[in-house]
């Protein structure tokens, strides 16, 4: 079984850690205040770095790190997970993008054409996190007074909806929330993928239609023993409707090198906890908000009094909202945690960190390693289909199961290029070496020469040799004489002799080479420049034997007609 890691990109802003909550620095999400340096907003000035280009770089660095996707959260204060989805697409190659969003504010056949739109786009990277709403004065912002148990029944009518008009045939429906008549997705957008589902909430309504429509179950980390009732609960509805659910996990993580400076980071965090804020933020008819509150005592002394368990720290929520509980500890303590959910049926983790670029590295690289069923990055090639767009191929040899080891936890990107390359191409998947591609070039440019210009280098050599006084040879003429050792080539190996340290002896073949009729003339030139080889032989100090210097072929024989000195 495969373990999926995704990590959640702030929406509304990012800061340097948990001691500095509200002060965003990241992105024009940051205040203007004077002197500050940070990109987007510079002494109190904009300078066209946005929040979306902090976002790509945590999806992209998220992405390096090992993560198969990002989680994309939805408050009225956030910007909109969907427009933020289709720009990040353009900045990352196989990254998974969990789009979180309330069904009631989105009628299900838009919400299909814009599915299947950006499926197509993406290659089929479009992930579902469904929201049904947590009321208080955040749904109201909204303009939604459905009461809570509707509001799940309105979901679910969403979703029947949204699969009947999937396929391309013409779907009616009269229900209760949502009304359609003949719809269906055109032609080119039917049959997309169809994305997953993560589908969260603690009520029994809540696991009603999670039973009916989810595929991971998504649950805030609780206490391991609450935590597994929970699941079980979820997996005996879904089971009755003939359906096994997978589960995920929405946890906050602060890692160190050691337990004590990750609980430090907290402790700086804690100075800056108000209760009574947290308590106003609070408010709602969330079932699972109201569970978090029955594990968080009345009377805090200290941040260690929220620990309800080795490493899982319940103050979360008190810092900076959201979920109230997470992990705390040193890196091999975090990855021991998250394999004992794994043990409790775990298939999905949704990390995440503040600040959330510098935390997906942290994580990425110091814990998922450690844990026993750790999962390489998930890496997808995108191909051409037959309806001319791309396709995700994600194939199982690309993760680990549990049981399997592997020697290192990611693989930089272009070398991961690399290797998909190789095992489509048959010559490389059998490991036959290829030529430097420098080497490789030459080669087909001089193929290309051979075919086309033969004749028309024999034309310029006959121009050049024209325009300084020499006589034009014949390339036939040319053959006989470099197979005698008269022109050139002769030349340059007796040079290449006297490079490499090899004394040349009197009367040896150079001298011989310049006594021949045609290579006379060309050193008789008075343009050509002077030999700087000249004179050499007689400023040879120590007599050598002219057998010892004889010309010899590559293979190391000496020549039979060149045996004389």
């Amino acid at each position: 079984m495969s373990i999926d890691f995704y990590w959640r990109i702030g929406m509304e802003g990012d800061h340097a850690s948990l001691r500095t909550p509200r002060r965003y620095n990241r992105g024009e999400a940051n205040g203007h205040g004077p002197g500050n340096i940070a990109p987007a907003i510079r002494g109190g000035e904009l300078d066209g770095y946005g929040y979306i280009d902090h976002m790509a770089a945590v999806a992209k660095a998220s992405e390096s790190a090992g993560f198969l996707g990002g989680l994309l959260p939805s408050f009225p204060v956030t910007e909109d997970p969907w427009a933020v989805a289709a720009a990040l697409a353009r900045e990352t190659t196989t990254y998974r993008f969990m789009v979180a969003f309330q069904p009631g504010f989105l009628h299900p056949v838009q919400a299909a054409r814009m599915s299947a739109s950006l499926q197509r786009a993406t290659g089929g990277r479009l992930v579902y996190n469904i929201i049904s709403g947590g009321g208080g004065p955040a749904q109201l912002w909204w303009g939604d007074k459905v009461n809570h148990d509707d509001r799940y029944a309105r979901t679910s009518e969403f979703l029947d909806v949204l699969r009947g008009v999937w396929d391309g045939e013409p779907y009616d429906h009269d229900g209760r929330f949502f009304q359609t008549a003949g719809a269906a997705l055109p032609p080119g957008l039917a049959g997309q993928p169809f994305p997953e589902v993560y589908f969260s909430g603690s009520s029994a309504a809540a696991v009603g239609a999670a039973g009916l429509h989810s595929d991971y179950y998504l649950s805030w980390l609780e206490p391991f023993g609450d935590l597994r009732a929970k699941f079980d609960g979820v997996r005996t509805h879904a089971e009755k409707l003939g359906r096994t659910p997978k589960f995920a996990v929405r946890i906050d993580v602060v890692a160190r090198h050691t337990e004590e400076a990750a609980w430090a980071e907290v402790e700086k965090g804690w100075a800056f906890v108000d209760r009574a804020a947290a308590n106003r933020a609070a408010q709602g008819d969330s079932v699972g908000a109201a569970r978090i509150k029955g594990w968080v005592p009345e009377t805090i002394t200290g941040y260690r009094d929220l620990e309800v368990q080795p490493n899982v720290w319940a103050g979360f929520s008190l810092i900076r909202g959201g979920p109230a509980f997470g992990l705390v500890g040193s890196y091999e303590q975090v990855a021991q945690r998250l394999d004992e959910l794994r043990e409790l049926g775990v298939d999905a983790f949704i990390l995440a960190g503040n600040p959330h670029l510098e935390e997906a590295y942290r994580v990425g690289e110091e814990v998922l390693p450690l844990l026993q069923a750790a999962p390489p990055p998930v890496r997808a090639s995108r191909v051409q289909g037959l309806d001319n767009h791309a396709r995700l191929l994600t194939p199982d040899h690309f993760r680990i199961s549990p049981g399997e080891t592997h020697d290192h936890h990611r693989i930089p990107y272009q070398r991961d290029r690399r290797r998909l390359r190789r095992e489509r191409h048959p010559r490389r998947r059998e490991g036959v070496p290829r030529l430097p591609r420098d080497r490789d070039r030459l080669r087909q440019r001089h193929r290309q020469l051979r075919r086309a210009g033969a004749r028309r280098g024999d034309r310029r050599r006959a121009q050049r040799a024209r325009a300084l006084g020499r006589r034009p040879h014949h390339r036939a003429r040319r053959r006989d004489l470099r197979r005698r050792g008269a022109l050139r080539p002769r030349l340059h190996r007796l040079r290449h002799r006297l490079r490499q340290g090899v004394p040349r002896a009197p009367g040896d073949h150079l001298d011989r080479a310049r006594a021949h009729p045609v290579a006379g003339r060309l050193r008789a030139d008075p343009q050509e420049p002077a030999d700087p080889l000249r004179g050499l032989a007689a400023a040879d100090p120590v007599p050598r034997d002219p057998a010892a210097h004889r010309p010899q072929h590559r293979c190391g024989r000496v020549h039979p007609r060149r045996a004389g000195p």
